[in-house]
């Protein structure tokens, strides 16, 4: 009896140690991943001209915005993570301390110049703060440099922080979120906040170039803080944000199911597993050059992802038919890009609604191009349009890529609306000097020649 007592004993220890250790373990592994994943991709401080870069690029490709999902520990206080983070990814290094969103200023005030307050401006009353006096205003006319780096502090009504705020602790301010402001990029100022999502229109970075009555009645600005030592030039580097992490949707519901003090562990723990193997938690940042530029496309695609680049002319998922237009043509057609194309990398006239693919080749002369024929003697070039149809009679409208390499054996080019398959090669052969590219399938048509911008000529 006294040894079966000893096996029971032995045994519930065992289910104890595994009980305490598992969930350690896994916080370890969880915590490590997560912390190898930001070493590999921070390693230092980058350059102003990074900096600004990364962030021009969440504003011009704002339809994909990375997540900049916080390095550990989801909680309550997730915007405030999620944007500290963002600033931390962006800068290169752990500049900001992670704290919820009414702390921010007493945890990093020696990071931080407070040059916007307007706090007397609201009234705690109750379990809400109330703002007394309304006001509108451009933020153009409020910061001190426009080549700063800024972080807005906003009160939103509905927010589950509004009774923490009530209380006004010791130290504390009165915004419930934080929302990075980002670099003015043609005309306007937008904001990164939380819960952007990729494809979704309405969960990508907000215009806040002005507070006024276009803005969501929710939304209350109140502080604007500036972070110390970081000056942006005029024009960044130009680079991409590659987001390949989960979907803020598909984490959300995964945090904040245990108890309160374990938190931090669980919510860890949470998002490595729900990314292990199919996403990464941190995303990745490209630097573009003139070449071809892939991007990585682990994750979901949707109608205007970025497949890849050339010359830094990003090449688009078509998707699904849309009447939506550019200001080159319908998005994201083939024509589309290769007149974007033209007009940013070659300097040539915009050839918006000037017709179909095939009108390229065979009424090239009227659109400033020359043509030439397949198997004529002139080889291809970088910078070419390749044209595939039939004839200028065949009712079709054809397709047409860019070159992006020619030599003996293969022409390769870079393509929009054909799926994912944005980048392709096709045969070459060479008779007599004659060039001829051969097409099969998938591709509609055979090849029916390439043509040149004018200004783009080379050896002829």
């Amino acid at each position: 009896m006294q040894r079966n007592h000893v096996i029971i004993g032995l045994i519930l220890l065992g289910v104890i140690f595994l009980a305490i250790s598992l969930p350690l373990g896994l916080f370890w592994v969880a915590k490590s991943a997560t912390q190898d994943e930001w070493n590999s991709k921070v390693s230092g401080r980058r350059t102003p001209a990074e900096i600004k870069g990364i962030m021009d690029a969440m504003v011009r490709y704002n339809q994909e915005p990375p997540n900049f999902l916080p390095q550990s520990g989801l909680d309550d206080h997730l915007c405030a993570a999620t944007v500290i983070n963002a600033m931390n990814f962006i800068v290169g290094e752990d500049l900001l301390q992670s704290v919820p969103a009414w702390f921010f200023q007493k945890t990093n005030q020696d990071k931080l110049t407070l040059v916007f307050d307007r706090s007397d401006d609201f009234t705690v009353e109750g379990s809400s703060v109330v703002e007394k006096k309304d006001r509108g205003f451009w933020l153009s006319k409020i910061l001190p440099d426009p080549n700063g780096m800024y972080v807005l502090g906003y009160l939103y009504r509905d927010s589950v922080a509004m009774g923490t705020l009530a209380k006004k602790e010791l130290g504390a301010t009165l915004n419930s979120h934080l929302m990075l402001l980002l670099p003015k990029v043609g005309e306007h100022r937008w904001g990164f906040h939380l819960f952007h999502a990729p494809g979704k229109e309405h969960l990508n970075p907000v215009l806040i170039e002005r507070l006024d009555d276009r803005m969501a009645k929710d939304f209350d600005l109140i502080y604007i803080w500036q972070i110390k030592g970081i000056e942006l030039p005029e024009k960044g580097e130009d680079m991409f944000v590659v987001n390949d992490s989960l979907p803020y949707e598909k984490v959300h519901s995964h945090l904040n199911n245990g108890p309160e003090f374990l938190e931090y562990y669980l919510d860890t723990i949470a998002v490595w597993w729900l990314n292990f193997g199919r996403y990464e938690q941190f995303p990745d940042v490209v630097k573009l050059h003139d070449g071809v530029v892939k991007v990585p496309l682990n994750g979901k695609v949707f109608h205007g992802k970025v497949l890849g680049f050339y010359k830094k002319v990003p090449i688009y998922y078509h998707g699904h038919e849309t009447q939506a237009r550019s200001n080159f043509g319908q998005t994201w057609q083939c024509v589309e890009y290769a007149n974007r194309f033209l007009v940013k990398a070659c300097e040539h006239r915009n050839l918006e609604r000037t017709g179909h693919a095939d009108s390229y080749f065979w009424k090239a002369k009227a659109k400033g191009l020359e043509s030439y024929l397949n198997g004529s003697l002139t080889a291809p070039q970088p910078d070419d349009l390749l044209i595939f149809d039939k004839s200028d009679s065949d009712g079709k409208v054809g397709h047409i890529a860019v070159i992006t390499s020619v030599d003996k054996d293969k022409v390769c080019f870079v393509q929009q609306n054909f799926g994912k398959r944005w980048y392709d090669c096709l045969p070459v052969v060479v008779s007599d000097h004659n060039w001829y590219i051969e097409a099969g399938k998938p591709y509609p048509a055979l090849v029916a020649g390439w043509v040149r911008a004018k200004n783009n000529a080379v050896n002829l």
